[in-house]
């Protein structure tokens, strides 16, 4: 269990106030990150906490070895936010993406 305050904490906090943004039904099924292309078609505001978001989940969700932290992991589907590998090789996960309301997160 995490403590509040924590920098996972943090990352949940995001994804609920990333997931309570208005208007954003047009993009659930769509797979962005900050480095998106289309990522200007968001309000300053989503794209402000994408770029928060897929920092922390590379810090939070990536161990110092490159490999998924499947303890935080399962913790974050808890928390509503399924997590699951993006691109992946013969070595394992190249991203992983968090499912939200407004859409896919990608980060790694």
């Amino acid at each position: 269990m995490t403590t509040e305050g924590s920098p996972y904490q943090e990352l949940v906090d995001l994804l609920r106030k990333y997931d309570s943004l208005p208007d954003m039904s047009e993009f659930e099924y769509e797979y962005v990150s900050a480095q998106s292309e289309h990522v200007d078609r968001y309000t300053p505001e989503a794209r402000e906490l994408l770029e928060q978001i897929c920092s922390m989940a590379n810090h939070e969700l990536i161990d110092d070895n490159g490999a998924p932290k499947y303890a935080a992991m399962n913790q974050l589907e808890y928390e509503g936010f399924r997590v699951s590998p993006g691109e992946t090789d013969s070595f394992g996960w190249l991203s992983g993406l968090i499912n939200t309301r407004n859409g896919w997160i990608v980060f790694g």
